[in-house]
């Protein structure tokens, strides 16, 4: 048995939940989302070229000595590359037969993947149900060889509604459950107009935050704003990316629909309009740092991403006009303000993708015509010199003949192991099912301590070691793995994800069923939390993993 002796905290989000976790003492079908259970390897990154015209128009018959592929400003070769002409592969250049590559036969149909993401936590039922009207109404410009997942967000859980389906009753019937479900939009809108009343009131500006010698003249109020505003669009966003992680690896061309009820790009900017940030504010999040979660996890896994802005055109008060008390030409310049935040988040994330924004009045015409999209483009791709660093690299694909324009995503991360896994457990531990298909027992028990609005509840995990990779070391066997525990309470927040480094060690190699028990502490609020155990087996890449839920209240 092992035996954690102290407990390591790990840092929480705004709703400050606490956890806590010792160290140590000494393939699926089609219809399947993708598999939690072993690292997802990627190899190739793959890029879609979309190729423009002055003229706005397509242009078809390019090779792969048409273009220069640019990581970081330097050139690299392309070691794939096809053109998809009218949905059908043309066999035009350079072949690959690298793992990760898609396997295209030149003159048979690429099947596409459209991966629907609903956002219930910021819309509002009516706005929200016109846009899935639309997209059920526009299931029609699918071919027979395309597929649809439909998965909804609201705020605390996902829910999977359908998985890869065709076009047909099922997936009809998917759509149509996504707009039976509740949204929060009003609550998020209610939110806003208490925050405008306050401010506008200025009730507390003599609690002014920093030294405004330095800027950071934030009042309270403004300071609470942005973290609030941050930490739910935070929420959302590692949705949407645990989303992509668990349909990661399906055949063919990948996009998804984000069907957005109006995302702030900018938390700051939002509650004070055409704010500059001063240097004491650097701590607070930037647009960039609340989506590169999702931009990183859809450039890692090949997905291209459509927002789709479900208020549309606003003109009555919705998230992006809030309406103001007072003077009307302020009124309206920051609710123009707020509209440009919100249309700058999904422009974003549509152009570090290399997709489309679909915002007004395009909002109902967005599966028509990423369906439209995504029948003529080149696809091409490479493979780096992968060091599992954490970094970033920009990506460029320029076209050597004047007058072209050239769409694709922006950019990759060379991710670590350890933040794979991590990922990986945080997808399970939001969609609510079982994480992997390898057993992992873990039990968690009465609370052994309590304090105030916290408990102390003692977790045992029974570790089936046979399945694990020993190797001889030291006169024994040894069996390097790697524990996680990851935490969501009731009202959606989780906490970061502590990894702990746990050596296995055996006087022999392990038999058939034989089991080793580790036990530990969890320290959690007092209400009901959802968690995931997880343990990855480094040297196969196996995870192990359970899901458990417990009211220490």
């Amino acid at each position: 048995m092992i035996r954690g002796d102290r407990f390591l905290h790990a840092p929480a989000l705004a709703a400050a939940l606490l956890v806590a976790l010792a160290p140590p003492a000494g393939a699926q079908p089609e219809t399947e989302p993708g598999v939690f259970g072993e690292i997802i390897d990627v190899r190739v990154i793959n890029l879609e070229i979309v190729v423009t015209d002055k003229d706005g128009n397509r242009v078809p018959g390019l090779g792969p000595q048409d273009f220069e592929l640019q990581v970081d400003g330097k050139p690299v070769p392309i070691d794939f590359f096809t053109e998809i002409l009218s949905g059908t592969a043309v066999e035009r250049g350079v072949a690959g037969d690298t793992k990760g590559v898609p396997q295209l036969v030149p003159g048979e149909p690429v099947p596409r993947r459209f991966l629907i993401f609903v956002d219930d936590s910021f819309s509002r039922k009516n706005e929200r149900d016109r846009v899935l009207e639309a997209i059920r109404e526009q299931l029609e410009f699918l071919t027979p060889e395309d597929r649809v997942a439909v998965v909804a967000y609201d705020g605390e859980g996902l829910e999977m509604l359908s998985t890869w389906r065709p076009r047909g009753t099922e997936l009809d019937r998917a759509v149509r459950r996504a707009q039976t479900r509740p949204t929060h939009g009003l609550s998020w809108e209610a939110e806003l107009r208490s925050y405008d009343f306050r401010q506008q009131n200025l009730e507390d500006e003599t609690f002014a935050l920093g030294d405004p010698t330095f800027g950071n003249d934030l009042t309270q109020t403004q300071e609470q704003a942005v973290m609030r505003i941050s930490n739910r669009v935070e929420r959302v966003v590692l949705a949407a990316a645990s989303t992509l992680r668990s349909f990661a690896a399906p055949p063919g061309r990948k996009v998804m629909l984000l069907v957005s009820g109006g995302w702030p790009y900018d938390p700051l900017r939002w509650v004070v309009p055409n704010r500059e940030r001063a240097p004491l504010e650097a701590t607070l999040d930037k647009g960039e740092d609340l989506y590169r979660p999702l931009v990183e996890t859809a450039n890692r896994l090949g997905y291209t991403l459509y927002p789709i802005d479900a208020p549309g055109l606003r003109s009555d008060g919705a998230a992006g006009s809030v309406s103001q008390p007072g003077d009307s030409l302020a009124a309206a310049s920051v609710a123009f303000s707020r509209d440009v935040e919100l249309d700058t988040a999904l422009a974003n994330l549509a152009h570090e993708t290399g997709g489309q924004a679909f915002l007004d009045s395009t909002n109902l015409r967005a599966l028509e015509r990423v369906a439209d999209d995504t029948r003529s483009y080149y696809w091409l791709g490479f493979q780096p010199s992968f060091k599992g660093s954490d970094s970033g690299h920009q990506v460029r694909v320029v076209a050597k003949r004047r007058g072209l324009d050239v769409r694709s995503r922006r950019s990759y991360v060379d991710l670590s192991r350890e933040t794979e896994v991590t990922m990986m457990t945080e997808s399970a531990l939001l969609f609510g099912n079982p994480p992997s298909s390898e057993p992992l027992l873990a039990k968690i028990g009465k609370p052994t301590q309590v304090r105030g609005r916290s408990a102390t509840l003692p977790l045992t995990v029974m570790i089936p070691v046979h399945l694990l990779t020993f190797l001889p070391h030291a006169g024994g066997y040894v069996a390097a793995t790697e524990l996680r525990v990851a935490v969501l309470d009731e009202a959606g927040q989780t906490a970061e994800v502590p990894v702990i480094d746990l050596p296995l060690v055996l006087d022999q190699p392990p038999a058939e069923g034989q089991v080793q028990r580790y036990e530990t502490q969890l320290k959690l609020r007092r209400q009901k939390h959802d968690i995931v155990v997880s343990l990855y087996d480094v040297a196969s890449g196996r995870i192990l993993s359970t899901r458990v839920e417990v009211d220490p209240g």
